[in-house]
């Protein structure tokens, strides 16, 4: 039996006031936060957190919980920051400032502001409202609501997708509209996800980390569950629509200390997790260090990514790390993908060979460069600064093997081969497992096993070619692609079961999550929308964290960068580059072998 708030809550909607159930739902869930932490204390935030995450056993929400697709997965930890659980009730001291902390995107989804809201723009049929927190500076949501009821109703009233399971997901937690919200300031920020609360009414959650004043935009980029409809066999063009007000601009707590890549470095913090994808924030420049000074004449964009809460500590920037290198076993990684795994691989290569160019599309299915210690080549080869510079800044071409090495091996080194195009093939191609070579190693081995033999690392991800157009094998559905997921880490799981009889130490396996495509992409008949690949994305997350694979978190580091991609797909000479590659030499631990 419905009680007589859901009766109200569901009259308001018929009625098409939105707004006015939501108001409701943040009356309701105020009485019941309110009744839950009155018997806790709040603890008093420190603004130079140094504390290891903390990690609940519990899940949070169920917002972005995509475990009943195929196979499912294990419900992610939540990880509670000094703001989880803190009640907005009553509070009338200054904002407090933010910590350089993570947080659980989950716990953002379910507070409630609803204390403090005012609309910001009325445009383009939508109503935006936006809410921020009266106690902790920078957090928020937008509460965006269309106008057109009929239209609304008419969306819902198709299939989205032959998965009856994945039907119901995006009709209810996902919604007909699709937005892309941007905040330009002393940091670069672009939440990913939002929540439909119901009947095309949807709650977009921000946090932003760094004070200070900020420009806001939020586009309007798709209808009618355009970008995620299974069945359609359309490319589903965007259009920018924006919901707020023309230049709007909001302030962050400006009397709140400024976060900057160079105090940041200057913290105490723990290392980074070697396995989980890193969350981070792109902070302003001030130039206060050499490295913003590199990486800006690199991409000429003036923001840095740092990992939240923690800290990286081999990023090969300037030389530096490569010890590790010296007199040690010399340490091969392989980079199998698709372009963005390609783009990574030339990164990183420009990443050990300190360069100061910019980075450059291009295409290649198969290539490799081998990197030196400069101080060995120096003190062992007797070369001049500039032809180790020479030497370290070119790449070969893999028909000219990589094993011909030009100081005939006299010191310790690292490879870095990439593969592409086919390179799916020693995971889906039968004949690469019957193809068998008895010759090799104690027992023989498959054609699989041979490919990957040499390497002690390998960055691999299956491309974003599943959600190309039809001419290319795309259009796969959620279903089809999460099967593939699977396959390809049963794949691995084989791969390091046979390692030990070839015999060869297990590999270092670390699964690049599909970067964030530009939506303005126009191809043949299309897929690979941003919004299609996040709930990807959030999936890969899942299913590689309960395998114990490494990944890496490249959706939520390209997302903020999508309008900015010069070939409308890539981030070559974005700042997310850099901080791609701050990831993957971080996830390699090179140094640790």
């Amino acid at each position: 039996m419905e009680s007589p708030a859901t009766k109200f809550l569901h009259r308001a909607f018929n009625r098409q006031n939105a707004f006015a159930a939501i108001v409701l739902l943040n009356i309701i869930g105020c009485f019941v936060v309110i009744h839950h932490l009155s018997k806790q204390t709040n603890p008093a935030p420190r603004l130079h957190s140094s504390q290891p995450q903390v990690l609940a056993s519990k899940a949070a929400g169920h917002h972005s919980d995509l475990s009943f697709l195929r196979g499912g997965f294990s419900a992610k930890p939540v990880l509670l920051d000094s703001t989880a659980g803190a009640s907005e009730t009553g509070w009338t001291q200054a904002l407090t400032c933010p910590q350089w902390e993570a947080y659980d995107k989950r716990i953002q989804e379910d507070k409630d502001f609803s204390g403090s809201c005012k609309q910001i723009g009325s445009e383009n049929g939508f109503n935006t409202i936006m809410c921020t927190s009266q106690r902790f500076c920078g957090q928020g949501y937008m509460l965006v609501e269309r106008l057109d009821k009929a239209s609304c109703d008419a969306a819902f009233n198709q299939k989205i997708s032959t998965d009856a399971g994945f039907d119901r997901y995006v009709k209810e937690q996902v919604g007909p509209d699709s937005f892309y919200l941007i905040f330009n300031g002393n940091e670069r920020n672009a939440p990913a996800t939002w929540i439909h609360i119901g009947r095309c009414t949807y709650k977009i959650p921000f946090r932003l980390t760094n004070p200070g004043s900020y420009s806001v935009k939020l586009f309007h980029t798709h209808e009618n569950f355009a970008p995620i409809n299974e069945v359609q066999p359309v490319w589903p063009k965007a259009f920018l629509k924006n919901l707020v007000a023309k230049d709007y601009t909001m302030d962050v707590c400006p009397h709140c200390p400024v976060f900057t890549s160079k105090n940041v470095r200057n913290m105490d913090l723990p290392l980074c997790s070697r396995t989980d994808p890193q969350q981070g924030v792109y902070l302003k420049m001030t130039f206060e260090t050499e490295r913003e000074t590199l990486r800006h004449a690199i991409h000429q964009m003036p923001f840095i990514w740092e990992p939240l809460g923690c800290r990286f500590d081999q990023l090969f920037e300037g030389n530096k790390n490569f010890e590790c290198i010296s007199d040690r076993v010399n340490f091969n990684i392989g980079v199998y993908g698709d372009s963005h795994s390609r783009t990574l691989w030339d990164g990183i290569h420009s990443r050990l060979s300190a360069s100061k160019k910019p980075l450059g599309i291009f295409k290649l299915t198969e290539g490799g460069y081998r990197m030196y210690n400069p101080a060995d080549m120096k003190s062992k080869l007797n070369l001049t600064d500039e032809e180790i510079q020479t030497h370290q800044s070119g790449w070969i071409d893999m028909s000219d093997p990589i094993n011909k090495d030009p100081f005939n091996e006299t010191i310790a080194h690292l490879d870095v081969k990439y593969k592409g195009l086919t390179h799916m093939n020693i995971f889906t191609d039968v004949s690469y497992f019957q193809k068998w070579d008895d010759a090799f190693g104690k027992y023989g081995a498959s054609l699989t096993d041979i490919t990957l033999f040499p390497h002690h690392a390998v960055i691999i991800n299956v491309g974003q070619w599943a959600a190309s157009g039809p001419g290319l094998g795309g259009h796969f559905s959620t279903k089809r692609f999460t099967d593939l997921l699977r396959y390809a880490a049963n794949q691995i799981e084989l791969v390091q079961q046979r390692r030990p009889s070839l015999p060869a130490k297990p590999l270092d396996f670390i699964w690049l999550v599909i970067a964030d495509p530009n939506h303005f992409r126009v191809g043949e008949r299309d897929w690979r929308t941003n919004h299609r690949l996040r709930i990807w994305s959030e999936y890969s997350e899942g299913l590689f964290r309960d395998m114990n694979i490494k990944s890496m978190n490249a959706f939520d580091i390209s997302h903020p960068w999508i309008m900015e991609s010069r070939d409308l797909a890539h981030f070559y000479d974005l700042p997310a580059m850099d901080a791609l590659v701050d990831e993957a030499l971080h996830k390699l631990n090179i140094c640790a072998y």
